[in-house]
């Protein structure tokens, strides 16, 4: 089996290797759908591919933060094209459905005569799966017990988690032992994916993490202000009744110094400390670069503010200054965007893991171990 990273090919062909006669395990972020739908109220872009081809078995994770951008009726249109996509060559899925019952039912697949139970799920966000409500499945202790359930039905089993702070190499500590609990459960593979950059991968017991393999189809022209964008990690998993092998390997527009970025990339896994602290650098850098404004947090540190920045600070203080003059606190369509933003940061477990981490290096309150990164 072949796991690789997101898939979106939104508009474009979607260019892939030939993966001969042996599954392929993407997450196709965002449903497949028509172009007219209404979108669903969210915070973020909003994602969707048309209908594409491609040869070959391929088994897809829906649950991610934007198979629901287009609400029920664009993850029937994806459920649909999915079931008719090949009909010489099943396509599989799991991870979404009308129900959160039907969103976290297991795929099986089939290969080399093993069976291989594959469970999907992500980070809360928007659109996750409810008792009575279409959507995702967000992860949480009902891995477990299905975890359990199916180690007497089939021979090997796969998490696809969609997770991780995006756009960063750094692993969190918390993401870690996530994963290591399922390995500790009985998971023979964690295919992780949702950082949208290459990120490490580590062996637990005998078992593989694939911690973020990158961006695997996209549309090359919404991804041009990072060379990282451009490439991503294939992991070439072989199941057998003598275990499991792997091989992980680059594709797509790689860069130069490749050895040197996958070396970076998996550097912190042998030293927890240094892992704490490439968790903590990443954290304070994402925290003032995306959530201080937003937050309109109290500042902790002397820091320039860019032209953007000063700009959303005039806004907030002209919307203060105008509502203690008025007496009154009233909504507008710009104040609810910045409340599904705030929802959306303490909804989510990567984003709370980040600013937390950040306030409590940047106040002191946990103890700063980014000095490691420069000895």
């Amino acid at each position: 089996m072949y796991m690789t990273g997101d898939f979106v090919p939104q508009k474009t062909i979607p260019i892939v290797p030939d993966f001969g006669d042996e599954w392929v395990l993407a997450n196709l972020e965002g449903p497949v759908c028509a172009d007219n739908l209404k979108q669903a109220e969210k915070v973020g872009a909003h994602l969707h591919s048309t209908p594409f081809v491609l040869d070959g078995k391929w088994a897809f994770s829906l649950a991610n933060n934007h198979l629901m951008d287009f609400g029920a009726e664009g993850l029937s249109q994806t459920r649909e094209f999915l079931a008719q996509r090949n009909k010489d060559m099943p396509t599989l899925w799991a991870g979404a459905g009308d129900n959160f019952s039907e969103a976290s039912k297991p795929m099986i697949i089939e290969e080399s005569g093993q069976r291989i139970a594959v469970l999907s799920c992500c980070e809360r966000q928007f659109g996750m799966a409810g008792e009575n409500i279409p959507g995702v499945a967000a992860k949480g202790a009902w891995l477990y017990s299905s975890i359990s359930m199916l180690k007497a039905e089939v021979d090997f089993i796969v998490v696809s988690c969609h997770c991780a702070s995006e756009f960063s190499t750094a692993i969190s500590p918390q993401l870690q032992k996530f994963y290591h609990s399922l390995i500790d459960a009985g998971v023979d593979v964690v295919h992780g994916h949702h950082s949208h950059v290459p990120q490490g991968w580590e062996e637990y017991k005998g078992r593989p993490i694939f911690y973020g393999l990158g961006n695997f189809v996209v549309d090359a022209k919404d991804w041009q202000t990072n060379p990282s964008y451009k490439w991503s990690l294939i992991a070439n998993v072989k199941f057998s009744r003598n275990g499991i092998k792997w091989h992980v390997y680059p594709h797509g527009e790689t860069p130069l110094d490749v050895s040197d970025y996958l070396a970076r990339a998996n550097l912190g896994f042998s030293n927890p400390s240094l892992m704490t602290a490439l968790w903590q650098d990443s954290c304070v850098r994402l925290y003032h670069k995306i959530y201080e404004q937003n937050l309109k947090a109290h500042p902790v540190e002397t820091l320039k503010l860019s032209t953007r920045d000063r700009l959303k600070c005039l806004y907030f203080a002209f919307v203060d200054f105008w509502q203690a003059l008025w007496g009154r606190r009233c909504p507008s369509s710009r104040s609810i965007f910045y409340a599904r933003v705030v929802y959306n940061y303490f909804n989510c477990e990567s984003h709370v893991d980040v600013i937390s981490t950040a306030l409590g290096v940047l106040t002191g309150s946990i103890p700063d171990e980014r000095e490691r990164l420069i000895k």
